[in-house]
């Protein structure tokens, strides 16, 4: 049995995800948030999982009224990561307007300044951590 599935997280990410429900489980996630360019932007992230059911060996029907479910499960994916300490866009660079400038005489004129803030990374796409 398989089953696919979308799930609204942000307004910026709309993952699928697939789970392929197995006794060896194998997840396929693709995530495409706003935060890169259209050609960095998705990411896809697989994981696979085993498991073993201690409880169901025949061995174990004297003890089933101590542990009902015995369970051992091994997993492996590949996490991405996206976070940009709350910068949106980070492709685009950004223009500040902290700060003004004086002058004359007696530094009596003054006027606001505008300055490029971050820079912006073109070529920036998911980490995996």
């Amino acid at each position: 049995m398989s089953s696919l599935s979308a799930a609204w997280v942000s307004p910026d990410v709309l993952p699928i995800r697939m789970t392929i429900a197995t006794l060896p489980n194998l997840t396929l996630d693709i995530t495409a948030p706003k935060n890169f360019t259209k050609g960095n932007r998705f990411g896809f992230f697989p994981s696979v999982a085993v498991g073993y059911m201690l409880s169901e060996e025949k061995f174990m029907e004297k003890y089933k009224d101590t542990f009902s479910k015995i369970k051992f499960r091994a997993s492996w994916g590949l996490p991405g990561n996206d976070q940009l300490d709350g910068r949106r866009f980070a492709f685009l660079p950004t223009i500040d307007t902290d700060g003004s400038y004086k002058w004359g005489v007696n530094n009596d004129y003054n006027r606001a300044s505008r300055f490029e803030g971050e820079f912006g990374v073109m070529n920036l796409t998911w980490g995996n951590g």
